[in-house]
């Protein structure tokens, strides 16, 4: 029976880098991979989805992992679940041989290279600690220096939509001059303040304006919508806590969510922003008053789409994250329910036909 020495499959794994293996099955995007740090990411091959989610490691880590549908895992792993290969087709990908067992001066070799190896990785994790540390440092500058929303042009453009506030709101503030990369220039914008599980600020999130309240486009006619700062696991806060959460995707859509249900947010309301920032949700242990009981996740509603490397029709993505974090309610203990809109809108759209005909 074909076997293979562990000391071999490790080696192998730690010295074919996985973007490598990877990259032969999908296309990095250019705009947001670093290959200079071994850093990449992509549409995941697993399900569709609108934007690269998948995350690919090489420094020394070499994992991949899918912040919209939760896949991840080594070289291997992704081989197996990607190809349908068996754990030894899958190691004969990186090179295996089947049977060979590595000599005394070999695994001695591998023990030197490893140890070299976790002291690289511990390197780069401080690294990037200290990336992250200066992303939220910079995030709160740019915080620290918007206004108050009320009587600004990010007020008007809220109110544009029906989505504006008769109150104060802690967490949105506007800017009026703050740097937007796209069009390598300064230009007001909405800011929303991104807060942890403890509700320690991490980063903040920009809906650029045009300067007559109006969200400021792209060549692709799309809106300026970015992010600063870490905001893995974090989620904009709209109203006070409560026994309940409810948690929406884009900002827009969480507030017309609650403008459907909640028009005065007497239930606690949190935006995640995007389809990994729905899965990559941690939920806060403590709602005050009351210790958190459920979550009622309102998705978007993202067409279903056809996805070339299965050959299938496959989850959409706004789905495909809601569902994933009600799972993780379910497993923590909470009670959990998905609000769907009809495919191809979001409660934004459905708020906007709803308070025309009111």
């Amino acid at each position: 029976m074909s076997r293979i020495d562990a000391h071999e499959l490790a080696r192998l794994k730690a010295d074919t880098p996985i973007s490598e293996i990877i990259g032969r099955h999908v296309n990095f995007c250019p705009k947001k991979s670093q290959p200079a740090k071994g850093d990449f990411w992509a549409n995941c091959v697993f399900h569709g989805e609108k934007s690269p989610s998948l995350h690919v490691v090489d420094q020394g880590k070499n994992f991949f992992h899918c912040f919209s549908c939760g896949a991840k895992g080594d070289a291997i792993t992704f081989l197996q679940e990607h190809l349908g290969l068996s754990f030894m087709d899958a190691a004969k990908e990186l090179g295996a041989d089947p049977d060979r067992e590595l000599t005394d001066d070999e695994k001695r070799a591998w023990a030197k290279q490893k140890a070299a190896q976790e002291a690289k990785q511990a390197e780069a994790a401080q690294t990037h600690q200290q990336e992250q540390q200066a992303s939220t440092a910079n995030a709160m500058g740019v915080w620290g220096e918007a206004l108050k929303l009320a009587q600004t042009e990010a007020s008007a453009y809220l109110r544009g939509r029906g989505l504006g506030f008769d109150r104060d709101m802690p967490t949105l503030r506007y800017h009026p001059a703050t740097w937007c990369a796209p069009i390598n220039s300064k230009a007001p914008a909405l800011i929303a303040l991104v807060q942890a599980a403890d509700r320690k600020p991490i980063a903040i999130w920009r809906i650029f304006l045009n300067g007559s309240g109006s969200a400021l486009t792209g060549d692709d006619g799309r809106k300026i919508k970015m992010g600063l700062g870490p905001a893995s696991g974090g989620m904009v806060r709209l109203s006070k806590p409560g026994s309940v959460l409810n948690v929406g995707e884009g900002l827009e859509s969480t507030i017309a969510a609650m403008r459907i249900t909640d028009p005065d947010g007497d239930w606690g309301w949190g935006a995640t922003l995007s389809t990994s920032g729905m899965t990559g949700l941690v939920f806060p242990e403590v709602e005050a008053p009351a210790k958190l009981q459920g979550v009622e996740i309102w998705a978007d509603g993202d067409p279903h789409r056809f996805h070339p490397n299965q050959d299938k029709i496959v989850g959409a993505p706004g789905e495909v994250a809601a569902n994933s974090l009600r799972d993780k309610a379910l497993a923590a203990g909470l009670l959990a329910k998905v609000h769907l809109p009809p495919e191809g809108s979001d409660w934004a759209s459905i708020w906007m036909t709803t308070k025309d005909v009111a």
